[in-house]
């Protein structure tokens, strides 16, 4: 009777146990085969967990790109849609009321047209980021075009704390922003709208009611924030948040 005995499917385990080499195993025996076999698997295995990795951050990127202002780094308006549809969806069920403010730079074109559109993307994005430093973490700040911002207030805000948000937007807006030794002037005219302000949420609806209130603003002497209200009734007038900004 000839017997065979196995290490079987736990070979590598026990090789690396015993500290056994090739000298170990008879010329006939398989087991050699069987290590250089599982070794080129776990080679191909690590290639291709990596090129996974590689693969995983690439299609990141590419989202995150897809999602991003290449100039200012905030969220782009595909952005924008996507979290206004969710926030839509949340208060439509009763989960959490939001409001939108859009900031409208005043006398952008200027610096453009007289300092060129270098000072213009300077001034772009330091606005960017004076406008992330101003809202909270889970508040959203997005570049819809142009000189052009939208923010998504999460959190059911008041009009007393959108107010106080926009006082401090402004006054960032006009404190001196010098670009290789120009000044570049720049203001803002605000408009505002609540979720909780509508019986029937409907996005074209708050963007149109945002942009209203917006105009609003700058016909009102810019530098000042403006809300907007539902369907029933018009764009509150009242006093500029920034009496003194310049028209």
């Amino acid at each position: 009777m000839l017997l065979n005995f196995s290490f079987g499917i736990h070979l590598r385990e026990l090789v690396a146990e015993f500290d056994l080499t090739e000298h170990d195993f008879s010329a006939a025996d398989l087991a050699m085969e069987m290590l250089y076999l599982q070794e080129a698997k776990s080679l191909v295995l690590e290639e291709l967990r990596a090129l996974t990795g590689r693969l995983d951050q690439a299609r990141k990127a590419a989202e995150e790109q897809a999602l991003s202002d290449p100039l200012t780094k905030l969220a782009n308006r595909r952005a924008m849609a996507q979290a206004l549809a969710r926030a839509v969806d949340h208060a439509t069920n009763g989960l959490a009321n939001f409001a939108l403010l859009q900031v409208d730079l005043d006398h952008f074109k200027t610096i453009n047209d007289t300092q060129g559109h270098a000072a213009g993307d300077f001034v772009l994005q330091l606005v960017a980021r004076n406008l992330c430093e101003s809202v909270r973490g889970g508040d959203l700040v997005a570049r819809m075009g142009g000189d052009e911002f939208l923010v998504l207030l999460r959190g059911n805000p008041s009009r007393a704390e959108i107010g106080a948000l926009a006082a401090r937007i402004i006054e960032q807006l006009e404190a001196p922003k010098w670009y290789r030794g120009q000044e570049c002037l720049v203001s803002g005219s605000l408009g505002a709208v609540s979720s909780r302000d509508y019986e029937s949420l409907e996005i074209e609806a708050l963007q149109n009611d945002v942009d209203r209130a917006t105009y609003a603003a700058k016909a009102a002497g810019r530098g000042c924030l403006r809300f907007g209200s539902g369907p029933v009734e018009n764009v509150e007038d009242g006093p500029a948040t920034s009496p003194g900004a310049a028209p």
